[in-house]
């Protein structure tokens, strides 16, 4: 923390929420919760599992397309199993990046795209 003439006690951010837009919070409510296994909160607000991160659902006339969002997980090919078991639609299957990552893509019923990253650390 900065003890500096300016700094205020408190303000540090708590958690991260992001947005994903859809046609209808109600309906996409169970995708979220069924097929991704994330916590709902409240109406149309999920817990990520094991992080202060959260993902809302807000209603929009015009959903779909590229979201920005990145699932990092320890086994890219057990959460692409979980995904096709809920037959998910897979838009990218397992494959290694030029990083040497794992990574996959898949979209939600509204053509939200997500990312989905095993991040292989190698020891030297």
């Amino acid at each position: 923390m900065n003890d500096g003439p300016y700094y205020i006690e408190g303000g540090e951010i708590e958690h991260v929420e992001v947005t994903v837009r859809v046609k209808n919070v109600s309906e996409s409510t169970e995708f979220y919760k069924e097929s991704l296994f994330l916590e709902e909160k409240e109406a149309g607000l999920f817990a990520i599992p094991h992080t202060k991160c959260y993902l809302r659902l807000i209603a929009d006339e015009s959903p779909g397309g590229e979201t920005g969002i990145t699932f990092l997980t320890d086994s890219v090919f057990t959460f692409h199993r979980k995904l096709m078991d809920e037959n998910v639609q897979i838009i990218d299957k397992p494959t290694k990046n030029k990083e040497g990552n794992v990574e996959a893509t898949f979209v939600d019923p509204d053509g939200n795209k997500f990312r989905v990253l095993e991040i292989n650390q190698q020891v030297d």
